[in-house]
């Protein structure tokens, strides 16, 4: 009996434990059909999502802001202070100090602004304003200094070429310069062995370009006593040449700008010069009947007036044998320094105009040919 109940204790033990775990499956088996079953998305994020979703949680819990993530430099880390319920950050020390403010008055420049640039106000120890106000509220009337100015950028400057620049510049080139030629001492020796002179300008500027319009322009110079000329053909190149001669500094100036580009305005003005030259040597049978009055200027040697200041001066030396004209032969006289003065004064008063001291001139030299004094 006591085997029949402990086998049945035992038969029943085994079935309560057997119901106990189909009820678990049972269990388990409705939980997953009805997570199958329901229309909400109840599946757990993977584990990279997990990753993100806390490397997101922490960021935004180090920064308070959902939206922007400032980039924090180290020292310079923002305060937070919270005033009215309202939270403000405070960044200390955040703003480097310009350059002019510590620059010192030994600061080497060429070293500050190296090369060519935009206005940079930071950097430039001056006190520049630039702009305008409307009426006198706005800016309360001052004209905007140079912190933030943007219509200093707009303009080119020239912060770059100042003095030290320069020197600097020179002394980077002065290894490829060679010593000046002997004999060139003075502007008259440079002319005397260069009579030629070509003039030529370089602009810059700021433009959609490097090239100005006005750099064509090319002058040449030459002095027209540095010409291999006689009377005939002086005569003659004047009248070609025309107004480009200039008579207070005897130059004939060829100023050409026709041409696209500098060289061919250069070259264009060697061949003019050229050509006057040349057409000035040559002479027609018709230059032969040429008088004094068809020349530009007053020719003394075929004026009358030379033929009777001769006839007079031979005659008055005729019965004064203390004369300096007595005897004296016709090519003789006119070599005389007193005569060749009469003769330039009066070719100044026909070329130039009748002025007081012209005037003046004419009678002291007129004296001086007759040997008379003035009392």
């Amino acid at each position: 009996m006591a085997t029949v109940i402990g086998t049945g204790l035992k038969g029943m033990g085994c079935m309560r434990a057997a119901s106990i775990v189909g009820h678990r499956q049972s269990t388990l088996h409705v939980q997953k059909l009805t997570r199958c079953c329901s229309t909400e998305n109840t599946q757990e994020p993977d584990i990279l999502d997990k990753t993100k979703l806390l490397k997101s949680d922490r960021m935004k819990k180090k920064t308070g802001d959902d939206e922007f993530i400032p980039f924090v430099i180290r020292g310079k880390e923002p305060q937070s202070i919270d005033r009215h319920f309202k939270k403000w950050t405070v960044f200390k020390d955040m703003k480097h100090p310009d350059r002019h403010n510590v620059m010192t008055t030994e600061q080497d420049w060429t070293k500050v602004w190296p090369t060519s640039g935009v206005f940079r106000w930071s950097s430039v120890p001056l006190a520049l304003r630039q702009g305008v106000i409307r009426n006198e509220t706005e800016n309360e009337g001052i004209i905007p200094d140079k912190e933030g100015n943007t219509e200093l950028i707009k303009v080119p400057n020239f912060l770059h070429l100042t003095p030290p620049h320069v020197w600097k510049h020179c002394q980077a080139l002065k290894k490829f310069c060679t010593p000046w030629p002997e004999g060139l001492d003075s502007k008259e020796d440079c002319r005397l062995h260069f009579p030629v002179e070509v003039v030529t300008s370089d602009y810059c500027f700021a433009g959609p370009s490097i090239r100005d319009p006005r750099s064509r322009v090319v002058t040449v110079k030459v002095k027209l006593s540095d010409l291999e000329l006689d009377e005939h053909a002086r005569h003659k190149l004047l009248k070609l040449v025309g107004d480009r001669y200039d008579k207070d500094n005897d130059m004939l100036i060829f100023k050409t700008d026709k041409c696209p580009t500098k060289q061919q305005n250069r070259d264009y003005a060697i061949f003019l010069l050229t050509a006057v030259y040349l057409e000035a040597w040559k002479k027609m049978p018709w230059e032969d009947d040429i008088e004094g009055d068809d020349f530009l200027d007053y020719q003394w040697n075929l004026s009358k007036a030379k033929d009777r200041t001769v006839l007079n001066l031979m005659s008055m030396a005729e019965g004064d044998q203390n004369s300096v004209y007595h005897n004296e032969e016709e090519n003789e006289i006119l070599e005389k320094e007193e005569v060749k003065n009469y003769a330039k004064a009066i070719s100044k008063i026909y070329d130039d105009e009748e002025s007081i001291e012209n005037l003046n001139d004419l009678k002291q030299s007129a004296l001086n040919m007759l040997q008379l004094r003035t009392s």
